[in-house]
């Protein structure tokens, strides 16, 4: 490309003394590095280190500034990441989906839950509520261990003022069995939309049917704005 702009230039204005060829083969060449990789540092440095032509500097720079705002606007990724790009891997720094997949379940895990049994009389866990800051209690069987459900406060309120029912009802009538959980190793950005595609706040984490503790919305996204804030430089 650059051996034949220099030669139309030279055909059509033949009476003006042009630079040799050879100095328009490198703009070429920085052109096309330029362009192909889109990274106009990379095809000057390449082309002077390669020739040594530190004299033909600035019109590398033009040439290569102006060959990467024209691929940009044409391909807005270069051609190593092109295919990345079209299978939806390619996760810049500071957007959405980079940023929630640099985080994980495991240091969002809340573990600080005090876990009931079903066979808990009320009386007992309204003593339990007493001592804890959580709205969400898990119920774990006595035996295994294995997860069986999860008791919102919202779930005893209407037993609190009631004495009678304190020694008649147990936790396992209380708890909602079908409740939604999370693993270790689901995308956060599905367990965001799971939270508010259901108006959820707080999600049970079960590995192999035992309860590892919470996740919440709130640690979530205020993670979420910590690595923003890394990804994007802002403090």
């Amino acid at each position: 490309m650059g051996l034949g702009f220099h030669r139309l230039i030279a055909t059509v204005w033949s009476s003006v003394h042009w630079v040799n060829e050879g100095c328009f083969a490198l703009l070429g060449m920085a052109g096309l590095i330029s362009g192909i990789l889109q990274a106009p540092l990379t095809g000057i440095f390449l082309v002077i280190e390669i020739t040594g032509g530190y004299e033909i500097i600035l019109p590398l720079i033009v040439v290569s500034a102006i060959s990467t705002t024209l691929c940009h606007y044409l391909e807005p990724a270069s051609f190593y990441l092109k295919d990345l790009v079209e299978q939806g891997q390619l996760l810049r720094p500071g957007t959405d989906a980079r940023v929630l997949t640099d985080l994980s379940i495991q240091e969002l895990l809340e573990t600080d839950c005090i876990c009931v049994h079903p066979n808990m009389r009320l009386a007992d866990f309204i003593g339990i509520v007493k001592s804890s800051h959580r709205n969400y209690f898990p119920v774990e069987d006595q035996q295994s261990r294995q997860f069986v459900g999860m008791i919102h406060l919202d779930d005893i309120r209407p037993y609190l003022f009631d004495p009678a029912m304190h020694h008649a009802v147990l936790t396992g009538q209380l708890m909602n069995p079908h409740v939604k959980t999370v693993s270790l190793h689901d995308d956060l950005s599905e367990v965001l939309q799971k939270m508010d595609d259901g108006h959820i706040f707080s999600m049970p984490v079960v590995s192999d049917n035992h309860f590892l503790g919470m996740i919440s919305k709130a640690t979530l996204l205020d993670q979420y704005r910590k690595e923003l804030m890394v990804q994007t430089g802002r403090s």
